[in-house]
């Protein structure tokens, strides 16, 4: 992997993006995980991923079923949806 890729998603993303992208680039994290990368709340997660919520994002990554009632998502696609999102000097902060 590029290594300016990982300086940038650890910048962006924390250090733990790091640590998910620095081990397999198809590492699939679960939800406490992706929760830490973003920032974002469990129910705002799941409203992203609902077509008929008034917050889906359509880029927002897709889940990966484990199993029965278990999904996740992959490291790098959450992460490269952080780093797509608007900085504050983007909006004139």
């Amino acid at each position: 992997m590029d290594r300016s890729v990982q300086k940038s998603n650890t910048h962006v993303a924390g250090n733990g993006a790091l640590s998910c992208l620095s081990t397999l680039q198809y590492q699939v994290i679960r939800l406490p995980e992706v929760q830490r990368i973003t920032g974002l709340s469990k129910s705002t997660i799941y409203a992203k991923m609902d077509p008929c919520s008034p917050y889906h994002d359509p880029d927002w990554p897709k889940k990966v079923n484990l199993g029965p009632r278990s999904v996740g998502w992959y490291c790098h696609e959450v992460v490269e949806w952080v780093e797509s999102r608007p900085t504050s000097a983007t909006w004139g902060a």
